[in-house]
């Protein structure tokens, strides 16, 4: 399955306060009180004072452009920012949202794998595949359980709402 980005969000999930054109704009991936998928943007000044209370999943950066080119952009940044989303679920930590976070590398790996983005290494041990990163020259252990069907549709659900289907 692929997931379609939405186009930039062209404010603030935060202040509703209008991006400018050359703004860093940090999308965060995380689950709310009731541990739904939500997606933020925010400015970088705000991504210290934002509260994820059903836990952070991952987080990617972008640069806002102007209007006539955010198509361009997002086609062309849509691979680059699944791969760094997948990146980030390295990142954060914490017992909120474990669960959502290994289906969601298990899921983006696979995809990515798909783009040969990612390689296998070896074969699945203990319920873990290994995966290297070659332009990074790292590896990465991505949990690899039978996924519950309606956590599954649910979280495919969600990720289709934040970034488009």
């Amino acid at each position: 399955m692929d997931w379609q980005f939405n186009p930039p969000a062209r404010k603030s999930s935060l202040s509703d306060e209008p991006f400018a054109e050359g703004d860093i704009v940090v999308c965060i991936l995380h689950l709310d009180e009731q541990a739904q998928l939500q997606r933020a943007d925010l400015r970088e000044s705000e991504e210290e004072t934002f509260e994820a209370p059903g836990g952070i999943l991952g987080r990617w950066r972008r640069e806002v452009k102007a209007p006539n080119e955010e198509a361009k952009e997002a086609r062309r940044q849509l691979m680059a920012t699944t791969e760094e989303l997948f990146l980030s679920l390295f990142e954060e930590s914490g017992a909120d949202g474990e669960e959502d976070r290994a289906v969601l590398k298990q899921l983006l790996a696979l995809m990515l794998e798909r783009k040969r983005v990612i390689k296998r290494v070896g074969p699945t041990t203990k319920g873990v595949q290994r995966y290297r990163h070659p332009k990074q020259d790292r590896e990465y252990d991505v949990p690899m359980d039978d996924i519950n069907p309606e956590k599954l549709v649910r979280i495919q659900e969600q990720l289709q709402l934040l970034v488009g289907g």
